[in-house]
């Protein structure tokens, strides 16, 4: 997961696609040496059916497991009108849940990509809703646009 999201991470569909047969390439190479092999199990492999951008690898299951079966995405409790209202994607949950592991292992996160894509919504929703279970933050949010100047 950690190739997937550090070096696959600026791909676009089509280069997704060449990343995840090449990374299946590879590890299958590497499930052939007899060394190496005797560490893996056949749950430990990436699914043939789906791109390793498709899955995840759930630790306390060992096996790997769709993103929209999980990790598991809170849907705010308290909607009060129709905007606030947001409906998780598979790549909403992948990238929520990166961002957690960055955050709760205390590394920098810096979301790029093009306008529209959830980036902001996805932050806010985790500096809120998220957040507050680690305790050691304090949360002020500061927006900035295109139109944001420093004078």
């Amino acid at each position: 997961m950690s190739l997937a999201w550090s070096c696959g991470v600026i791909l676009d569909d089509i280069g997704r696609k060449i990343f995840d047969s090449k990374v299946k390439e590879m590890v299958k190479e590497l499930a052939a040496n007899e060394v190496v092999a005797k560490w893996f199990s056949a749950n430990c492999l990436p699914s043939e059916e789906l791109s390793i951008f498709e899955t995840f690898f759930d630790c306390d299951k060992k096996i790997w497991a769709m993103w929209k079966q999980g990790p598991e995405y809170r849907v705010p409790k308290d909607v009060k009108s129709f905007h606030d209202i947001f409906i998780p994607t598979a790549d909403s949950i992948r990238h929520n849940h990166v961002l957690s592991i960055l955050v709760r292992n205390n590394y920098p996160c810096l979301f790029i990509g093009k306008t529209g894509t959830g980036k902001t919504i996805i932050t806010k929703k985790f500096l809120i809703n998220d957040l507050e279970v680690l305790g050691t933050y304090r949360i002020t949010i500061t927006a900035f646009s295109a139109n944001t100047s420093c004078s």
